[in-house]
């Protein structure tokens, strides 16, 4: 009876699929970062999605806005409200790229709280801003997905821009 169940055991597992312990899963696991964006990487001129996800461990419901910011500026604003109680919610307003050197953040501001006889009152968070993201924003003149500083033919017309200037 063991053996039998030993070779039932050994054919499930046997199909089961195979993944290398040196190669990672992805899309799995933590958020690499609390802010991400809906296609990466992005180029100057695209409008993207930028995305950050809230928090609420605590046992009065939340609301107020999340602003994102570039570089210090607020670029969109999102109003949220979350129940208490270990609760999240992800967050996005979209943005225009430009080309440059970026640091995205986000941070809530005029956030009321609900207690449970129904009172609102203003609240201080303990954590109001979120991580940071740097991201350095390239054009792509040519719409190759490839970059400016990395394209060697930057105007895709199959001659190397090397080549061109001679």
């Amino acid at each position: 009876m063991n053996r039998f169940f030993v070779i039932i055991l050994f054919s499930f597992l046997a199909g089961l699929p195979v993944y290398a312990a040196d190669a990672p899963l992805k899309n799995a696991g933590f958020v690499p970062s609390n802010i991400w964006y809906s296609k990466e990487p992005f180029f100057a001129g695209e409008k993207i999605r930028v995305y950050t996800i809230i928090f609420n461990g605590s046992t009065v419901d939340l609301e107020g806005n999340l602003q994102f910011l570039d570089n210090g500026i607020v670029f969109g604003t999102a109003p949220f409200s979350l129940p208490g109680g270990g609760r999240t919610r992800d967050v996005w307003v979209d943005y225009m790229a430009k080309e440059g050197n970026h640091v995205i953040t986000a941070r809530l501001v005029q956030v009321m709280g609900t207690d449970v006889n129904g009172g609102k009152r203003s609240v201080i968070l303990e954590n109001s801003e979120a991580g940071k993201s740097e991201q350095l924003v390239d054009l792509d003149t040519d719409g190759d997905g490839i970059g400016n500083r990395e394209d060697l033919d930057k105007d895709g017309d199959e001659i190397l821009d090397i080549q061109e200037l001679t």
